[in-house]
Order: structure tokens, then C-alpha cells, then sequence
């Protein structure tokens, strides 16, 4: 029953707000299906980007950094984000370095990919950043990702869905990465774009600021 109760709570608190702001669609879409709102309360519920404009102004001065055949594997060490298949890959994998934010942003900046194989995900942070510093964004087809990336950068949601269809798809798998490296500068434009994209939708809270100043 604590989930139950959980959910009773969280529900209404959705129905005590005048709006609910979500960072991406999928979220949102979430949200209301596994609370079971029904569809006439959905105006409620409202998709606007967190207020993080300032994360991009900090990470622009170290996308210009000279870049090294590395790849960042930036998570939790938690098996939602399926650490077993990044340690497969032989990737960077940042939980294991005891880094201050500076020296994390710097690595950030001098890696040519970053790589995410994660089940879950409400919105991502950590592959934006790497993204803003330049790192070239690995993203499966799933969650947030989905939505928010551009279709160069994600790879089908099947590779890496389970442990499994990672064995099956491995070889796919590392491919998709070596041309990510390989081609490295052949993706400046579209990198472009996507830091557009996710500093228009998702690093800015306007749409929440203009409900609030209604």
C-alpha cells in the first residue's frame, strides 16, 4: 500500500496547484498516466524547461577545448542506468573519479562523445552538459531522450534495453560510437543545432515565468 499512498499524495498535490511545469513531454505524459489524471485536468499540467540558462553561459567556454578519443559515461552508478554495459564498452566512467565541478567540466570538454544507456530519464542533465561542452551526445531512443535529441545522435532503444539485446547488438553498438569519434568534426553543425534546441526547450524556464506572471 505505500505506493498507493504515494501516489494518493502526489495526486493531490497535482490537483492543490493551480499548474504543474514539467522539464519535457515525456514527463509530463508519464505523469499522468501512472497517476491516472484524468484528461479534463490535463490543462493543469504544463511542459516548460528548468532554469538552467546560466549552466550554458558556463559550459560555452570549454567546448573549443583540443578533443581526446574519449568517452564520458556520466551517471549514477545505479543499475537503472546499466553501468554493467558501459564497463563493457571500456568507457569513462566519471563515478569512479573524484572530481570538483572544474575538472569534471574540463574532461567534459576534452571528450568527443558522451554515452547514456539509461532506462530511465525524466530530462538528463548530465548529457546536457556534456553536450554544452561539446561532447557529442550517444542517446538511446527512449524517455526524454527521444524527444529532446536529434536523430544522428541516438541509436535504436532495442541495442541496450536489456543486458541481452546488448550482447545481440554490441558490435552495432560500438560502430555507432567509433563514428562518433572517427567523424568527430563532421557533426559541428548538427551540435549546433542541438545545443540550440536544448537551451530553447530545456534550459529555460520562460514558459513557467509567463503562467507565473499572469
Amino acid at each position: 500500500m505505500k505506493g498507493e499512498s504515494a501516489n494518493h499524495a502526489e495526486r493531490s498535490w497535482y490537483h492543490a496547484c493551480d499548474y504543474n511545469y514539467f522539464a519535457t513531454d515525456f514527463h509530463r505524459d508519464m505523469f499522468l498516466y501512472n497517476l491516472n489524471i484524468a484528461p479534463e485536468h490535463h490543462r493543469k499540467a504544463i511542459r516548460s524547461g528548468q532554469p538552467h540558462h546560466l549552466m550554458s553561459v558556463e559550459l560555452s567556454k570549454y567546448i573549443n577545448l583540443p578533443k581526446e578519443n574519449k568517452v564520458i559515461w556520466p551517471h549514477r552508478y545505479n543499475m537503472g542506468k546499466q553501468p554493467h554495459i558501459a564497463e563493457q564498452l571500456d568507457l569513462v566512467i566519471t563515478q569512479k573519479m573524484n572530481l570538483v565541478k572544474e575538472d569534471y567540466y574540463h574532461l567534459l570538454g576534452t571528450s568527443k562523445a558522451m554515452f547514456s544507456c539509461a532506462l530511465h530519464e525524466n530530462l538528463g542533465i548530465s548529457m546536457m552538459e556534456g553536450c554544452l561542452a561539446g561532447a557529442i551526445p550517444i542517446v538511446p531512443d527512449r524517455c526524454s531522450y527521444a524527444e529532446m535529441y536529434l536523430k544522428p545522435f541516438k541509436y535504436p532503444s532495442e541495442w541496450t534495453s536489456s543486458w541481452d539485446n546488448f550482447q545481440t547488438h554490441e558490435q552495432e553498438m560500438k560502430d555507432f560510437i567509433q563514428d562518433k569519434i572517427d567523424n568527430y568534426d563532421s557533426y559541428e553543425s548538427l551540435m549546433e543545432r542541438q545545443r540550440g534546441i536544448l537551451s530553447l526547450r530545456y534550459l529555460n524556464a520562460d514558459v513557467m515565468y509567463s503562467f507565473l506572471a499572469r
